[in-house]
């Protein structure tokens, strides 16, 4: 079995993850902080990793950002806020062997493998 490393367990992240393991595939996400979700959480905090605002709401709607099988609960409105869609995120993360507070460093290929530092 190959393994997998995915790194950030932001929406794109999570996606792979799951793809992967719908593969087989033996799969570690590496999120840097103590959260799913990425950009999509909001803080008040400056200098962050993310350009997230109070009142954002998505200029697109949830049909167009579902994921494939996975779709939002038919209640919310078509235009989501960012906790809906964090709250969507953290859902669909459940069960993903993800494993938090570890910051990827550096990743290098050494012939033919990838070495991932932590």
């Amino acid at each position: 079995m190959k393994d997998v490393c995915v790194i950030g367990a932001g929406a794109s992240g999570l996606v792979a993850a799951k793809h992967a393991l719908e593969l087989n595939l033996n799969v570690t996400v590496y999120e840097q902080t103590d959260k799913v979700g990425g950009i999509w959480i909001y803080t008040d905090e400056t200098n962050c990793h993310t350009s997230m605002y109070f009142n954002l709401k998505t200029n697109l709607t949830k049909e167009t950002m579902m994921f494939e099988n996975f779709p939002y609960p038919e209640h919310l409105p078509s235009f989501l806020t960012s906790q809906n869609i964090l709250d969507y995120l953290v859902k669909y993360a459940e069960g993903l062997p993800i494993k938090f507070n570890h910051e990827v460093i550096q990743v290098s290929r050494e012939a033919e493998k990838w070495k991932v530092f932590i």
